[in-house]
Protein backbone atom coordinates (compact mmCIF):
# COMPACT_ATOMS: atom_id res chain seq x y z
CA UNK A 1 0.00 0.00 0.00
CA UNK A 2 1.24 3.60 -0.84
CA UNK A 3 2.10 5.58 1.92
CA UNK A 4 4.73 8.29 2.58
CA UNK A 5 6.70 6.22 5.14
CA UNK A 6 7.07 3.79 2.15
CA UNK A 7 7.83 6.26 -0.13
CA UNK A 8 10.47 7.85 2.24
CA UNK A 9 11.92 4.14 2.35
CA UNK A 10 12.17 4.25 -1.03
CA UNK A 11 13.72 7.24 -1.14
CA UNK A 12 16.12 6.30 0.92
CA UNK A 13 17.17 2.83 -0.66
CA UNK A 14 18.04 4.90 -3.93
CA UNK A 15 14.63 3.80 -5.39
CA UNK A 16 13.99 7.38 -6.79
CA UNK A 17 12.23 6.18 -10.11
CA UNK A 18 9.88 3.86 -7.92
CA UNK A 19 9.46 6.70 -5.13
CA UNK A 20 7.98 9.04 -8.18
CA UNK A 21 6.00 6.48 -9.50
CA UNK A 22 4.20 5.62 -5.94
CA UNK A 23 3.84 9.15 -4.88
CA UNK A 24 2.05 9.87 -8.19
CA UNK A 25 -0.48 7.74 -7.00
CA UNK A 26 -0.24 9.41 -3.48
CA UNK A 27 -1.06 12.90 -4.28
CA UNK A 28 -3.69 11.65 -6.61
CA UNK A 29 -5.90 10.46 -3.29
CA UNK A 30 -4.06 13.15 -0.76
CA UNK A 31 -4.06 16.68 -0.82
CA UNK A 32 -1.76 16.57 2.22
CA UNK A 33 1.32 18.68 2.44
CA UNK A 34 3.54 16.13 3.45
CA UNK A 35 2.91 13.96 0.25
CA UNK A 36 3.43 16.59 -2.24
CA UNK A 37 7.00 17.42 -0.17
CA UNK A 38 7.62 13.60 -1.20
CA UNK A 39 6.42 14.48 -4.70
CA UNK A 40 9.08 16.80 -5.00
CA UNK A 41 11.76 15.11 -3.82
CA UNK A 42 11.34 12.39 -5.60
CA UNK A 43 10.92 14.26 -8.67
CA UNK A 44 14.21 16.00 -8.00
CA UNK A 45 16.35 13.06 -7.13
CA UNK A 46 15.04 11.43 -10.03
CA UNK A 47 17.10 13.52 -12.00
CA UNK A 48 13.72 16.01 -12.97
CA UNK A 49 14.38 19.19 -11.05
CA UNK A 50 12.82 20.98 -13.49
CA UNK A 51 9.42 19.10 -13.19
CA UNK A 52 10.10 19.15 -9.67
CA UNK A 53 10.47 23.34 -9.15
CA UNK A 54 7.11 23.64 -11.93
CA UNK A 55 5.07 21.32 -9.70
CA UNK A 56 6.61 22.54 -6.14
CA UNK A 57 6.53 26.33 -6.61
CA UNK A 58 3.08 26.80 -6.17
CA UNK A 59 3.10 24.76 -3.19
CA UNK A 60 5.92 26.28 -1.50
CA UNK A 61 4.32 29.38 -2.25
CA UNK A 62 1.15 28.47 0.09
CA UNK A 63 3.39 27.29 3.05
CA UNK A 64 6.34 30.21 3.48
CA UNK A 65 7.02 29.29 6.93
CA UNK A 66 7.35 25.57 6.90
CA UNK A 67 10.85 24.93 7.08
CA UNK A 68 10.95 21.33 5.32
CA UNK A 69 8.97 22.54 2.25
CA UNK A 70 11.30 25.40 2.18
CA UNK A 71 13.82 23.63 2.15
CA UNK A 72 12.79 21.10 -0.75
CA UNK A 73 12.16 23.85 -2.72
CA UNK A 74 16.02 25.73 -2.37
CA UNK A 75 17.49 22.28 -3.12
CA UNK A 76 15.95 21.83 -6.06
CA UNK A 77 16.50 24.86 -7.57
CA UNK A 78 20.50 24.57 -6.16
CA UNK A 79 19.75 21.62 -7.99
CA UNK A 80 18.87 23.22 -11.39
CA UNK A 81 21.92 25.39 -10.50
CA UNK A 82 24.05 22.82 -10.35
CA UNK A 83 23.16 21.60 -13.32
CA UNK A 84 22.76 24.49 -15.71
CA UNK A 85 25.53 27.00 -13.60
CA UNK A 86 22.47 29.90 -13.95
CA UNK A 87 22.48 32.37 -11.57
CA UNK A 88 18.91 32.92 -11.80
CA UNK A 89 18.48 29.37 -9.88
CA UNK A 90 21.36 30.57 -7.95
CA UNK A 91 19.32 33.37 -6.61
CA UNK A 92 15.76 31.37 -6.51
CA UNK A 93 17.25 28.86 -4.35
CA UNK A 94 18.76 32.07 -1.92
CA UNK A 95 15.69 33.31 -1.63
CA UNK A 96 13.57 30.25 -0.80
CA UNK A 97 15.99 29.54 1.85
CA UNK A 98 16.17 33.18 2.93
CA UNK A 99 12.54 34.13 3.42
CA UNK A 100 12.16 30.99 5.61
CA UNK A 101 14.79 31.87 7.74
CA UNK A 102 13.75 35.34 8.21
CA UNK A 103 10.25 33.86 9.56
CA UNK A 104 11.37 30.86 11.15
CA UNK A 105 15.51 31.22 11.86
CA UNK A 106 16.08 27.53 11.43
CA UNK A 107 20.04 27.23 11.13
CA UNK A 108 19.37 24.58 8.29
CA UNK A 109 17.60 27.16 5.70
CA UNK A 110 19.61 30.00 8.07
CA UNK A 111 23.46 28.23 6.58
CA UNK A 112 21.97 27.47 3.31
CA UNK A 113 20.56 30.59 2.52
CA UNK A 114 24.27 32.42 3.64
CA UNK A 115 26.04 30.07 1.38
CA UNK A 116 23.92 30.82 -1.91
CA UNK A 117 23.80 34.66 -1.19
CA UNK A 118 28.00 34.36 -1.63
CA UNK A 119 27.16 31.97 -4.48
CA UNK A 120 25.45 34.32 -5.96
CA UNK A 121 27.76 37.24 -5.56
CA UNK A 122 26.34 38.53 -2.21
CA UNK A 123 29.33 38.07 0.01
CA UNK A 124 28.03 41.04 2.70
CA UNK A 125 25.09 39.43 2.85
CA UNK A 126 26.10 35.65 3.45
CA UNK A 127 28.52 37.29 6.09
CA UNK A 128 25.15 38.66 7.64
CA UNK A 129 23.14 35.56 7.57
CA UNK A 130 26.00 33.36 8.92
CA UNK A 131 26.67 35.76 11.97
CA UNK A 132 22.60 35.14 12.27
CA UNK A 133 22.74 31.15 12.30
CA UNK A 134 26.07 31.30 14.91
CA UNK A 135 23.87 33.18 17.56
CA UNK A 136 21.12 30.76 17.27
CA UNK A 137 23.57 27.69 17.60
CA UNK A 138 24.75 26.23 20.95
CA UNK A 139 28.33 26.78 21.33
CA UNK A 140 29.20 23.42 22.45
CA UNK A 141 27.24 20.54 20.71
CA UNK A 142 28.21 16.55 19.76
CA UNK A 143 25.49 17.00 16.95
CA UNK A 144 27.42 16.30 13.72
CA UNK A 145 25.05 18.65 11.24
CA UNK A 146 25.09 21.50 14.15
CA UNK A 147 29.01 21.13 14.08
CA UNK A 148 29.14 21.19 10.06
CA UNK A 149 26.97 24.11 10.13
CA UNK A 150 28.80 26.27 12.70
CA UNK A 151 31.69 25.50 10.64
CA UNK A 152 29.92 26.77 6.91
CA UNK A 153 29.28 29.81 9.12
CA UNK A 154 32.60 30.40 9.90
CA UNK A 155 34.05 29.91 6.73
CA UNK A 156 31.46 32.25 5.68
CA UNK A 157 32.21 35.36 8.25
CA UNK A 158 36.12 34.87 7.79
CA UNK A 159 37.45 32.44 10.21
CA UNK A 160 39.35 29.91 8.74
CA UNK A 161 40.55 28.90 11.87
CA UNK A 162 37.71 28.19 13.63
CA UNK A 163 35.94 26.43 10.87
CA UNK A 164 38.93 23.85 10.37
CA UNK A 165 38.97 22.96 14.34
CA UNK A 166 34.91 22.77 13.90
CA UNK A 167 35.15 20.95 10.47
CA UNK A 168 37.58 18.17 11.80
CA UNK A 169 35.45 17.47 14.97
CA UNK A 170 32.71 17.26 12.62
CA UNK A 171 34.75 14.88 10.68
CA UNK A 172 35.54 12.73 13.52
CA UNK A 173 31.80 12.32 14.52
CA UNK A 174 31.18 10.99 10.86
CA UNK A 175 33.79 8.40 11.17
CA UNK A 176 33.41 6.30 7.88
CA UNK A 177 29.84 7.51 7.19
CA UNK A 178 30.49 8.43 3.55
CA UNK A 179 26.86 9.74 3.25
CA UNK A 180 27.39 12.35 6.10
CA UNK A 181 31.12 13.60 4.34
CA UNK A 182 30.25 13.38 0.59
CA UNK A 183 27.03 15.99 1.64
CA UNK A 184 29.45 18.33 3.36
CA UNK A 185 32.13 17.78 0.55
CA UNK A 186 29.83 18.88 -2.07
CA UNK A 187 28.92 21.70 -0.44
CA UNK A 188 32.50 22.76 0.18
CA UNK A 189 33.26 21.88 -3.49
CA UNK A 190 30.67 23.95 -4.36
CA UNK A 191 31.71 26.87 -2.18
CA UNK A 192 35.01 26.62 -3.39
CA UNK A 193 34.11 27.91 -6.88
CA UNK A 194 33.08 31.49 -5.62
CA UNK A 195 35.15 32.34 -2.34
CA UNK A 196 38.08 30.11 -1.04
CA UNK A 197 38.06 26.92 1.03
CA UNK A 198 41.51 26.23 2.76
CA UNK A 199 42.74 23.73 1.42
CA UNK A 200 43.02 21.63 4.69
CA UNK A 201 39.03 21.47 4.79
CA UNK A 202 38.57 19.94 1.47
CA UNK A 203 41.12 17.42 1.93
CA UNK A 204 39.59 16.05 5.01
CA UNK A 205 36.43 16.19 3.43
CA UNK A 206 37.76 14.82 0.22
CA UNK A 207 35.92 11.61 -1.04
CA UNK A 208 38.26 7.92 -0.89
CA UNK A 209 40.05 7.04 -4.19
CA UNK A 210 38.00 4.81 -6.66
CA UNK A 211 40.03 1.95 -8.30
CA UNK A 212 39.58 -0.88 -10.53
CA UNK A 213 41.18 -4.07 -11.09
CA UNK A 214 41.81 -5.97 -13.92
CA UNK A 215 44.78 -8.60 -14.24
CA UNK A 216 45.77 -11.90 -14.66
CA UNK A 217 44.28 -15.38 -13.05
CA UNK A 218 46.49 -18.11 -11.80
CA UNK A 219 48.17 -20.33 -14.10
CA UNK A 220 46.26 -22.59 -16.01
CA UNK A 221 47.46 -26.41 -15.60
CA UNK A 222 48.05 -26.66 -18.98
CA UNK A 223 49.67 -23.34 -19.06
CA UNK A 224 53.40 -24.32 -20.83
CA UNK A 225 55.17 -21.04 -20.03
CA UNK A 226 54.73 -19.22 -16.52
CA UNK A 227 52.83 -15.98 -16.26
CA UNK A 228 51.22 -15.75 -12.81
CA UNK A 229 52.48 -18.86 -10.56
CA UNK A 230 49.90 -19.91 -7.75
CA UNK A 231 53.10 -19.74 -5.64
CA UNK A 232 53.55 -15.84 -5.93
CA UNK A 233 49.90 -15.10 -5.31
CA UNK A 234 51.36 -13.85 -1.45
CA UNK A 235 53.70 -11.17 -3.07
CA UNK A 236 51.31 -9.68 -6.05
CA UNK A 237 48.58 -9.37 -2.50
CA UNK A 238 51.62 -7.78 -0.57
CA UNK A 239 52.33 -5.32 -3.64
CA UNK A 240 48.61 -4.56 -4.05
CA UNK A 241 48.12 -3.81 -0.34
CA UNK A 242 50.94 -1.53 -0.82
CA UNK A 243 49.39 0.25 -3.94
CA UNK A 244 45.88 0.35 -2.23
CA UNK A 245 47.34 2.50 1.27
CA UNK A 246 49.82 4.83 -0.99
CA UNK A 247 46.75 5.71 -3.28
CA UNK A 248 43.78 6.01 -0.38
CA UNK A 249 41.80 3.49 -2.23
CA UNK A 250 38.60 3.28 -0.34
CA UNK A 251 36.44 1.77 -3.54
CA UNK A 252 37.11 -1.00 -5.02
CA UNK A 253 35.70 -2.94 -8.66
CA UNK A 254 36.59 -5.75 -9.89
CA UNK A 255 35.39 -9.55 -10.70
CA UNK A 256 36.27 -12.38 -8.35
CA UNK A 257 38.57 -14.88 -10.32
CA UNK A 258 40.97 -17.02 -9.07
CA UNK A 259 44.33 -14.63 -8.90
CA UNK A 260 44.50 -10.60 -9.41
CA UNK A 261 40.72 -10.55 -8.69
CA UNK A 262 40.35 -12.12 -5.53
CA UNK A 263 43.55 -10.68 -4.14
CA UNK A 264 42.39 -7.40 -4.95
CA UNK A 265 39.04 -8.26 -3.35
CA UNK A 266 40.59 -9.44 -0.21
CA UNK A 267 42.78 -6.07 0.06
CA UNK A 268 39.91 -4.18 -0.10
CA UNK A 269 38.33 -6.14 2.85
CA UNK A 270 40.85 -6.19 5.09
CA UNK A 271 41.57 -2.45 4.66
CA UNK A 272 37.05 -1.58 5.25
CA UNK A 273 37.01 -0.38 2.53
CA UNK A 274 34.06 -0.48 -0.37
CA UNK A 275 33.57 -3.38 -2.42
CA UNK A 276 32.11 -3.61 -5.85
CA UNK A 277 31.91 -7.17 -7.32
CA UNK A 278 30.56 -8.02 -10.85
CA UNK A 279 30.58 -11.31 -12.29
CA UNK A 280 29.94 -11.26 -16.09
CA UNK A 281 27.49 -14.43 -15.98
CA UNK A 282 25.68 -16.74 -13.74
CA UNK A 283 27.95 -17.61 -10.93
CA UNK A 284 28.58 -21.59 -11.26
CA UNK A 285 29.26 -20.74 -14.96
CA UNK A 286 32.37 -18.39 -13.47
CA UNK A 287 33.46 -20.89 -11.00
CA UNK A 288 34.08 -23.28 -13.53
CA UNK A 289 35.44 -20.77 -16.21
CA UNK A 290 37.74 -18.88 -14.05
CA UNK A 291 38.11 -20.26 -10.26
CA UNK A 292 38.23 -23.78 -9.84
CA UNK A 293 41.12 -25.00 -12.03
CA UNK A 294 43.19 -23.50 -9.97
CA UNK A 295 42.26 -25.36 -6.78
CA UNK A 296 39.96 -25.81 -3.79
CA UNK A 297 42.03 -22.89 -1.84
CA UNK A 298 40.68 -20.44 -4.65
CA UNK A 299 37.57 -21.53 -4.69
CA UNK A 300 37.02 -21.30 -1.15
CA UNK A 301 38.68 -17.45 -1.10
CA UNK A 302 36.16 -16.65 -3.63
CA UNK A 303 33.45 -18.01 -0.97
CA UNK A 304 34.71 -15.93 1.72
CA UNK A 305 35.17 -13.24 -0.49
CA UNK A 306 31.57 -13.45 -1.61
CA UNK A 307 30.00 -14.11 1.77
CA UNK A 308 30.36 -10.60 2.90
CA UNK A 309 29.54 -8.76 0.07
CA UNK A 310 27.00 -8.10 -2.79
CA UNK A 311 27.85 -9.98 -6.23
CA UNK A 312 26.02 -8.27 -8.99
CA UNK A 313 25.91 -10.89 -12.03
CA UNK A 314 25.78 -8.77 -15.49
CA UNK A 315 23.44 -11.22 -16.66
CA UNK A 316 21.99 -14.14 -14.63
CA UNK A 317 22.26 -16.35 -17.78
CA UNK A 318 24.99 -19.29 -18.47
CA UNK A 319 28.42 -18.37 -20.22
CA UNK A 320 27.74 -20.65 -23.72
CA UNK A 321 30.79 -20.02 -25.24
CA UNK A 322 30.23 -16.39 -25.51
CA UNK A 323 33.76 -14.57 -25.11
CA UNK A 324 32.00 -11.15 -25.66
CA UNK A 325 30.53 -11.44 -22.29
CA UNK A 326 34.17 -10.95 -21.08
CA UNK A 327 34.59 -8.23 -23.09
CA UNK A 328 31.98 -6.45 -22.31
CA UNK A 329 32.28 -7.19 -18.74
CA UNK A 330 35.33 -5.64 -18.71
CA UNK A 331 33.90 -2.42 -20.45
CA UNK A 332 30.88 -1.87 -17.27
CA UNK A 333 33.57 -2.20 -14.89
CA UNK A 334 35.84 0.53 -16.60
CA UNK A 335 32.34 2.48 -16.89
CA UNK A 336 31.15 2.22 -13.19
CA UNK A 337 34.16 3.37 -11.55
CA UNK A 338 34.31 6.46 -13.57
CA UNK A 339 30.74 6.93 -12.92
CA UNK A 340 31.69 7.29 -9.42
CA UNK A 341 34.34 9.15 -9.48
CA UNK A 342 32.26 11.76 -11.16
CA UNK A 343 30.08 11.59 -8.60
CA UNK A 344 32.93 11.97 -5.81
CA UNK A 345 34.67 14.77 -8.57
CA UNK A 346 37.93 12.21 -9.26
CA UNK A 347 39.28 10.58 -11.77
CA UNK A 348 39.29 6.59 -10.35
CA UNK A 349 42.47 4.15 -10.56
CA UNK A 350 42.79 1.42 -12.92
CA UNK A 351 45.54 -1.17 -11.13
CA UNK A 352 46.65 -4.24 -13.49
CA UNK A 353 48.48 -7.65 -13.18
CA UNK A 354 49.93 -7.69 -16.57
CA UNK A 355 52.65 -9.66 -17.14
CA UNK A 356 55.16 -7.86 -19.56
CA UNK A 357 55.72 -11.90 -21.04
CA UNK A 358 52.57 -12.30 -22.18
CA UNK A 359 50.98 -10.41 -25.23
CA UNK A 360 48.18 -12.35 -26.24
CA UNK A 361 45.32 -10.32 -26.86
CA UNK A 362 42.41 -12.40 -26.06
CA UNK A 363 39.36 -11.16 -26.01
CA UNK A 364 38.65 -9.33 -22.09
CA UNK A 365 41.94 -9.82 -21.54
CA UNK A 366 43.72 -7.34 -19.37
CA UNK A 367 45.80 -6.40 -22.53
CA UNK A 368 42.67 -6.00 -24.74
CA UNK A 369 41.03 -3.88 -21.89
CA UNK A 370 43.92 -1.57 -21.50
CA UNK A 371 43.82 -0.08 -24.26
CA UNK A 372 40.03 1.38 -23.33
CA UNK A 373 41.11 2.89 -20.17
CA UNK A 374 40.68 6.50 -20.47
CA UNK A 375 43.72 7.95 -17.85
CA UNK A 376 46.79 6.47 -18.75
CA UNK A 377 48.47 8.73 -15.84
CA UNK A 378 46.26 6.96 -13.90
CA UNK A 379 47.38 3.35 -14.11
CA UNK A 380 49.70 1.40 -11.15
CA UNK A 381 50.77 -2.31 -12.73
CA UNK A 382 52.77 -5.07 -11.58
CA UNK A 383 54.48 -7.72 -13.42
CA UNK A 384 54.53 -10.98 -12.38
CA UNK A 385 57.44 -11.86 -14.64
CA UNK A 386 59.70 -10.08 -12.46
CA UNK A 387 59.36 -12.64 -9.62
CA UNK A 388 60.05 -15.40 -12.57
CA UNK A 389 63.66 -16.36 -12.29
CA UNK A 390 65.19 -15.90 -16.01
CA UNK A 391 65.10 -19.09 -16.86
CA UNK A 392 61.95 -18.77 -17.46
CA UNK A 393 61.98 -15.77 -19.76
CA UNK A 394 60.72 -16.81 -22.91
CA UNK A 395 57.48 -15.25 -23.90
CA UNK A 396 54.65 -17.36 -25.48
CA UNK A 397 51.29 -17.06 -26.53
CA UNK A 398 49.37 -19.84 -24.91
CA UNK A 399 47.05 -21.44 -26.55
CA UNK A 400 43.39 -20.97 -25.56
CA UNK A 401 40.63 -23.97 -25.02
CA UNK A 402 38.00 -23.18 -27.86
CA UNK A 403 34.99 -23.31 -26.69
CA UNK A 404 31.59 -22.90 -28.97
CA UNK A 405 29.31 -19.93 -28.31
CA UNK A 406 25.82 -20.76 -28.76
CA UNK A 407 24.83 -19.38 -32.19
CA UNK A 408 22.94 -16.17 -32.71
CA UNK A 409 23.59 -15.51 -29.31
CA UNK A 410 25.63 -12.25 -28.56
CA UNK A 411 25.54 -9.06 -26.44
CA UNK A 412 23.55 -6.08 -27.78
CA UNK A 413 23.31 -2.59 -27.26
CA UNK A 414 19.53 -2.09 -27.08
CA UNK A 415 17.09 1.04 -27.83
CA UNK A 416 13.56 1.39 -27.30
CA UNK A 417 11.93 4.48 -28.73
CA UNK A 418 8.09 6.17 -29.16
CA UNK A 419 6.52 8.85 -29.90
CA UNK A 420 3.68 10.72 -28.90
CA UNK A 421 1.09 11.96 -31.70
CA UNK A 422 0.94 10.40 -35.41
CA UNK A 423 5.04 9.99 -35.64
CA UNK A 424 5.81 6.20 -35.54
CA UNK A 425 5.49 5.08 -38.78
CA UNK A 426 7.29 8.01 -39.99
CA UNK A 427 10.06 6.94 -37.34
CA UNK A 428 9.98 3.35 -38.50
CA UNK A 429 10.54 4.62 -41.96
CA UNK A 430 13.40 6.30 -41.35
CA UNK A 431 15.00 3.42 -38.94
CA UNK A 432 14.71 1.54 -42.00
CA UNK A 433 16.74 3.92 -44.02
CA UNK A 434 18.89 3.94 -40.91
CA UNK A 435 19.47 0.48 -41.14
CA UNK A 436 20.40 0.05 -44.42
CA UNK A 437 23.16 2.95 -44.17
CA UNK A 438 25.01 1.42 -40.90
CA UNK A 439 24.91 -2.22 -42.03
CA UNK A 440 27.02 -4.10 -39.81
CA UNK A 441 26.32 -1.97 -36.98
CA UNK A 442 22.58 -1.88 -36.33
CA UNK A 443 21.91 -5.25 -35.18
CA UNK A 444 17.91 -6.23 -35.19
CA UNK A 445 15.19 -3.50 -35.95
CA UNK A 446 11.39 -4.52 -34.49
CA UNK A 447 8.08 -2.40 -34.21
CA UNK A 448 6.31 -3.91 -31.44
CA UNK A 449 3.19 -2.31 -31.01
CA UNK A 450 4.17 1.04 -30.20
CA UNK A 451 7.75 0.56 -29.63
CA UNK A 452 10.48 0.55 -32.07
CA UNK A 453 13.34 -1.24 -30.55
CA UNK A 454 16.83 -1.24 -32.13
CA UNK A 455 20.03 -3.31 -31.77
CA UNK A 456 23.57 -1.90 -31.91
CA UNK A 457 27.22 -3.50 -31.28
CA UNK A 458 28.18 -0.45 -29.51
CA UNK A 459 26.51 2.04 -26.83
CA UNK A 460 27.42 4.87 -28.66
CA UNK A 461 25.64 3.83 -32.16
CA UNK A 462 22.56 3.22 -30.29
CA UNK A 463 22.44 6.27 -28.53
CA UNK A 464 23.64 8.13 -31.96
CA UNK A 465 20.64 6.29 -33.37
CA UNK A 466 18.10 7.84 -30.74
CA UNK A 467 19.51 11.33 -30.95
CA UNK A 468 19.39 11.27 -35.17
CA UNK A 469 15.27 9.73 -35.36
CA UNK A 470 14.54 12.40 -32.85
CA UNK A 471 16.66 14.88 -34.58
CA UNK A 472 14.28 14.35 -37.97
CA UNK A 473 11.48 13.79 -36.24
CA UNK A 474 11.63 16.95 -33.84
CA UNK A 475 12.04 18.93 -37.41
CA UNK A 476 8.36 17.94 -38.57
CA UNK A 477 6.79 18.82 -35.32
CA UNK A 478 8.07 20.56 -32.01
CA UNK A 479 5.08 18.97 -30.28
CA UNK A 480 5.96 15.40 -29.99
CA UNK A 481 7.61 14.22 -26.88
CA UNK A 482 9.93 10.86 -27.13
CA UNK A 483 10.79 8.38 -24.44
CA UNK A 484 13.85 6.23 -24.70
CA UNK A 485 15.12 3.31 -22.81
CA UNK A 486 18.43 1.92 -23.27
CA UNK A 487 20.04 -1.53 -22.11
CA UNK A 488 22.66 -3.60 -22.96
CA UNK A 489 22.55 -7.69 -22.68
CA UNK A 490 23.56 -10.97 -24.28
CA UNK A 491 19.94 -11.71 -26.50
CA UNK A 492 19.42 -14.19 -29.50
CA UNK A 493 18.76 -12.26 -32.61
CA UNK A 494 16.82 -14.11 -35.43
CA UNK A 495 15.98 -13.46 -38.59
CA UNK A 496 11.71 -14.00 -38.62
CA UNK A 497 9.66 -13.25 -41.23
CA UNK A 498 12.03 -10.74 -43.04
CA UNK A 499 12.85 -8.56 -39.63
CA UNK A 500 16.22 -9.13 -37.42
CA UNK A 501 14.32 -9.34 -33.46
CA UNK A 502 16.11 -9.89 -30.35
CA UNK A 503 14.49 -12.47 -27.64
CA UNK A 504 15.89 -13.09 -24.21
CA UNK A 505 15.69 -12.07 -20.45
CA UNK A 506 17.62 -8.74 -21.37
CA UNK A 507 14.73 -7.92 -23.67
CA UNK A 508 12.43 -8.05 -21.01
CA UNK A 509 14.40 -5.90 -18.99
CA UNK A 510 14.89 -3.03 -21.64
CA UNK A 511 10.66 -3.56 -21.35
CA UNK A 512 10.96 -2.50 -17.80
CA UNK A 513 13.20 0.27 -18.24
CA UNK A 514 11.04 1.94 -20.94
CA UNK A 515 7.65 1.04 -18.73
CA UNK A 516 9.27 3.88 -15.65
CA UNK A 517 10.47 6.09 -18.48
CA UNK A 518 8.77 9.82 -18.73
CA UNK A 519 8.31 11.71 -21.73
CA UNK A 520 10.76 13.55 -23.20
CA UNK A 521 13.77 11.21 -20.98
CA UNK A 522 16.24 9.18 -22.03
CA UNK A 523 16.63 6.45 -18.78
CA UNK A 524 19.84 3.61 -19.36
CA UNK A 525 20.56 0.97 -16.98
CA UNK A 526 23.51 1.08 -15.31
CA UNK A 527 25.35 -1.45 -17.64
CA UNK A 528 24.49 0.47 -20.82
CA UNK A 529 25.60 4.12 -19.12
CA UNK A 530 28.63 2.63 -17.99
CA UNK A 531 29.82 1.82 -21.33
CA UNK A 532 28.99 4.73 -22.90
CA UNK A 533 31.06 6.88 -20.27
CA UNK A 534 34.10 4.89 -22.24
CA UNK A 535 32.59 5.66 -25.97
CA UNK A 536 31.90 9.08 -25.56
CA UNK A 537 32.63 11.68 -22.86
CA UNK A 538 30.13 14.39 -24.04
CA UNK A 539 27.01 12.88 -22.55
CA UNK A 540 25.96 13.59 -18.65
CA UNK A 541 24.36 10.97 -16.79
CA UNK A 542 22.67 11.55 -13.54
CA UNK A 543 21.59 8.39 -11.03
CA UNK A 544 17.82 8.33 -10.79
CA UNK A 545 17.50 5.28 -8.12
CA UNK A 546 16.95 1.15 -8.81
CA UNK A 547 14.44 -0.32 -10.28
CA UNK A 548 12.59 -3.67 -9.07
CA UNK A 549 11.75 -5.45 -12.23
CA UNK A 550 9.69 -9.11 -12.11
CA UNK A 551 11.14 -12.02 -11.22
CA UNK A 552 13.36 -13.32 -12.39
CA UNK A 553 14.61 -10.19 -13.70
CA UNK A 554 15.76 -8.42 -10.70
CA UNK A 555 16.61 -4.94 -10.19
CA UNK A 556 18.91 -2.54 -12.11
CA UNK A 557 20.11 0.21 -11.32
CA UNK A 558 18.77 3.40 -13.90
CA UNK A 559 20.67 6.87 -15.25
CA UNK A 560 18.55 9.47 -16.77
CA UNK A 561 21.48 10.25 -19.92
CA UNK A 562 21.73 13.70 -21.21
CA UNK A 563 22.97 14.53 -24.82
CA UNK A 564 22.37 18.29 -24.56
CA UNK A 565 26.30 19.03 -24.53
CA UNK A 566 27.01 15.67 -27.05
CA UNK A 567 28.10 16.51 -30.94
CA UNK A 568 27.27 13.07 -32.13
Amino acid sequence: MTSPDHIHNLLDQGRYLEARSESEKLISTSDDLVAKQIHALALSKSGTPQAAAEFFGPIHQQHPDDAETAGIMGGIYKELFRQTQSQKYALLSRDAYLNNFAITHNHYTGINAATMSAIAGKFQRGREIAHEVLNGLPESTADFWELATRAEAKLLTKDPRAAAELYFKAHKLAGSDWGKINIVYNQLWLLNHYMLVPGEILKAFSPPNVAVLVGHMIDHPDRTVPRFPAQYAQTVKDTLTGIVKSLNVRIGYTSLACGSDILFAEVIQESSGELNLFLPFKKDDFLDTSVRFAGEEWVQRFENVAEGNIIHDLTHESYLGNDDLFSFHGRVLFGLAILRGRMLHTEPYLITVLSEWDRALKEGGTRDLLKLWPFPSRVQNIDPSKFLSSSNAQPEKPSAAHTTAQPGRRVVYMAAISFQGPFLNEAYRLAKKMENELAQEMIALDLEGEILKAGFTSSYRAISFCKNLITDIERKSQQTKYKVGLHVGPVLVRLLEEKKTMTGTHTEILKGIFAVTTPGTIYASEPFAASLVLDSGSYSFIHTGTVHLNEPLGTQNVYRVDWAASKS
